[in-house]
Order: structure tokens, then C-alpha cells, then sequence
């Protein structure tokens, strides 16, 4: 299937999305759809152009109609305000579905195959970001903290983030987020006010309740840091048909560690690598044990234990380590697969590097302020530029203009300042004659008035 088709199947299914919220707004203010609204957001992250709506209103009145309506397919461009007022009523779990359906699509039509690893599975990695943080701005749906020296409350946004990672890739897919929300206190029998914060591990557990069914034709196995290596979180993982490679450390998982001194460990000695990004020698070193507990009761998950040490050796003769993890995983292991399994689990930094680095500093800027709100407004915009970031992702993979595209210019931000630049002074007719224009340098439709430019 070509880019543009999914394209155009993927803003279709966003307009159905909203499409399902009921609208309750009464009187003659009904001149914007509430997809409207949502396709207006989401114009904006996927262009990475904030002021994209004020050029296209520009357009609309200089040419009688704008990329809005000729590429997002919008009736209306709703002003700032308005599209924050009507986007605050809804709540984002409409709209994650569709990152299953990206997953699928990419799957079937994409180039899927640099994200299967460990025998046609996929490695899911899962991480907390906070995404917004002030004293004053605040909404029913964040988290509180006291800080500082005169113990001010500060009010904060986090959510759970899933996404596909593979080593050696430097793309990554976002699955749908689970968000922490403070959450009314059902032991709380004198204050319907009181409420009662949530934490990541738990929103984790939601994420897996809600998805890991879905998620189980992928077979994946699941990445975290030592905070997800607990008991509970890895039986419902076993439960959910998938597998876990979590790290583990000496003092948070003391029982596990204790057992390394009873038993006999596994190693492959010291194997000389060339590193392919700085051209020298290392040395790898692979510890393994199995059948472990993660704690010390009778019903304790039971997994293996790996360790990868790497170390060069210095001009005086001398090694230094530069890189050592240790890691709890319910995967087979044996000599034969114990590098895979121990490289896997490394790429759960992709997730901060390719991911949340990329969402933050390279044009999503994902923990800027677009709107607030009073109910769920921010946690809805955060779906939806992080659904903007997984559709860049899809087009990436599949073979077309886009990918054309992308690979003339290089550089990502180079890119989608190209696209800003042409969807603000041209009207283009749909996502094909707009990757011509950027790929074959010909000239563009319709011009804006120069007479308001």
C-alpha cells in the first residue's frame, strides 16, 4: 500500500475516532466539529508546525481554501481557544487503538523485519516520562509532589510509555501510553474530595491489563528497569503470554543476588569484539544462572540471571570496564543465545534515546505547554503528538515518497522545515503533488496571495 493511502487511512480513522465522542454543546455555537478539533491538534504534530493553524486561516481567506481542508480533510479550522475548550471534554482512550493499528499496518506493508529479534518476536520497552511540571497550572488529572525548601506543592503530568525497540535501529514505534492520574480513595469514608496518587508501576499493570492480550500475537518481550522486576509485575506478564528481560540490581533484589554465591554461574570467558562505531577492541564477558527466585517465598517467578561486563585494555596493560548490567529474564538462555538475549536487553535505552530525546528536543517538543485545561486536555494532547510521532515512524519503514523524501534531506529537522515552509505559503491538493514538490523541486499548485504574505 503507498504512503499517501495510508496516510490518508490513518487521519480517516483519527476523524472516527473523535467521531464517537457525544457533543454535548447546545445553542448556535456548533460551527466546529469536535474532528475538527482533533484533526486541528494533530495537524500541528505531525507538521511540527505550532503555527500552522494561523497561516492556513491566512490561506483560506486569501485563496478560498487551505491544506486543512485539502489534506487533513477538515471542514473548519477552529481558533487556539476553541480547539482547547473542546478538547478538554474528551479523554485520549479513543485514540489508542490507533497505535495498534499503526503496529498492524506496519507490519503487514512496512519493512517490519529490523524490529524481529529472539526468533520472530519483538522487544517492548517501558519507561516513565513526566511531560509537565508547574506550581501554579493544575487540573484534576496531576500528580502532586512538595519541594523545595518551603515545601510549595508542585503539580505534574507522567505517563507509561510503550514502545517497539530493536538494537542496532534507530527507529523506534510508540504503542499507546498509560497515563498516571491521581484517582479517587476508596478507603477514604469522610472526604469525597480526597484523592489518592498513582505511581508508574501501576499504570504499568493497567497498560498490561489493557493491552497485553492484544499484544500477544507479537509475542513480545517486555524491557524495564529495575522497578518492573518485581513478583507481581512479572507474573502478570507470564499471564499475559509474553516474556520479561528486566535489569536487577544488588540492592533492590538482595534474595536474587544472594542465591549467585550458592550456585554454580555459567560464562563464556572474554570474547574480543570490534566496537563498529569507535573501530576498537573489546572484551565481552556473558554470566548466566537459572532457575532463580525474585524473591524468597514458595510462589516466587522463577527466571535467569545474565551479566554482560565489557572492558579495553589500556596502554599500560591495564583493563577499564565501560559497560556492565545485570538482568532477570523468564527467556530460555543458553551459550548459544546468551549475546542476543543480553544485547536485547540493552536496547530498553532506546526508549530515552530515540524516543523521549526525539519527543523532546528534535520538533515534537512533547514537554511544551500547549494547553492545560481543567479535565483531560493535556493527557489528550500528549496522545496525540505521540500518535504523530508513530505515524512519522510507519511512513519511515514503508517504501514511497515519504521514505524518498525523508532520505533526500537527511536530517530530520531539515525535513519538516521544508514541509512547514511549503503547507504555509502553498495549498497543495493532496499528500502526493506535496512529496513531488520536496523530492523533484517542481512547483507547487497554488500559491499563497502575495498581497497578505
Amino acid at each position: 500500500m503507498k504512503p499517501s493511502k495510508l496516510l490518508r487511512d490513518a487521519l480517516k480513522r483519527i476523524r472516527s475516532a473523535a467521531g464517537t465522542f457525544e457533543d454535548n454543546r447546545r445553542g448556535p455555537n456548533l460551527r466546529y466539529t469536535l474532528a475538527d478539533a482533533v484533526l486541528s491538534a494533530f495537524a500541528c504534530f505531525f507538521l511540527q508546525s505550532p503555527s500552522f493553524l494561523a497561516f492556513q486561516r491566512r490561506m483560506e481567506d486569501d485563496v478560498g481554501r487551505s491544506t486543512c481542508q485539502t489534506l487533513f480533510g477538515m471542514q473548519g479550522i477552529p481558533s487556539d481557544g476553541q480547539i482547547r475548550n473542546l478538547l478538554d471534554r474528551l479523554v485520549p482512550d479513543s485514540f489508542q487503538r490507533l497505535f495498534l493499528h499503526l503496529l498492524d499496518t506496519l507490519r503487514s506493508n512496512g519493512d517490519f523485519s529490523p524490529f524481529v529479534r529472539l526468533r520472530d518476536r519483538i522487544l517492548v520497552a517501558l519507561d516513565g516520562i513526566e511531560f509537565h511540571s508547574s506550581r501554579t497550572i493544575h487540573c484534576k488529572q496531576c500528580s502532586s509532589r512538595r519541594t523545595g525548601k518551603d515545601k510549595r506543592p508542585s503539580f505534574f503530568h507522567t505517563m507509561v510509555a510503550a514502545v517497539v525497540v530493536a538494537p542496532g535501529h534507530n527507529r523506534v514505534v510508540p504503542l499507546m501510553p498509560e497515563f498516571v492520574r491521581t484517582q479517587d480513595d476508596p478507603g477514604d469514608q469522610h472526604s469525597v474530595r480526597r484523592r489518592k496518587q498513582d505511581c508508574e508501576i501501576n499504570a504499568a499493570k493497567r497498560w498490561l491489563t489493557k493491552w497485553g492480550a492484544r499484544m500477544a500475537r507479537y509475542r513480545p518481550v517486555y524491557l524495564g528497569d529495575a522497578l518492573y522486576a518485581t513478583h507481581p509485575f512479572c507474573q502478570q506478564v507470564l499471564h499475559a503470554g509474553a516474556d520479561f528481560l528486566f535489569v536487577v540490581k544488588p540492592k533492590s533484589h538482595q534474595t536474587l543476588f544472594k542465591f549467585l554465591h550458592e550456585r554454580y554461574i555459567q560464562s563464556t570467558g572474554w570474547i574480543r569484539v570490534q566496537n563498529k562505531k569507535t573501530r576498537r577492541y573489546e572484551e565481552h564477558c556473558y554470566r548466566w544462572m537459572t532457575d532463580l527466585p525474585i524473591r524468597n517465598t514458595d510462589d516466587a517467578v522463577h527466571g535467569t540471571w545474565v551479566e554482560k561486563t565489557v572492558r579495553v585494555r589500556q596502554k599500560q596493560g591495564t583493563y577499564k570496564q565501560t559497560f556492565y548490567t545485570t538482568l532477570f529474564t523468564s527467556l530460555t538462555v543458553t551459550r548459544h543465545n546468551v549475546q542476543e538475549v543480553a544485547l536485547c536487553g540493552r536496547a530498553r535505552w532506546k526508549i530515552e534515546n530515540e524516543c523521549f530525546n526525539l519527543l523532546a528536543r528534535h520538533g515534537q517538543n512533547f514537554k511544551h505547554n500547549f494547553g492545560h485545561g481543567k479535565n483531560g486536555l493535556a493527557n489528550l494532547l500528549a496522545t496525540l503528538n505521540l500518535l504523530a510521532f508513530a505515524l512519522h515512524t510507519m511512513l519511515d519503514q514503508v517504501k514511497g515518497l515519504w521514505r524518498q523524501c525523508r532520505a533526500s534531506y537527511q536530517v530530520r529537522r531539515a525535513f519538516f522545515q521544508e514541509v512547514r515552509v511549503l503547507t504555509t505559503r502553498y495549498c497543495f491538493p493532496d499528500w502526493r503533488s506535496l512529496w513531488e514538490s520536496m523530492l523533484y523541486r517542481r512547483s507547487p499548485p497554488l500559491a499563497l496571495s502575495a498581497a497578505r504574505a
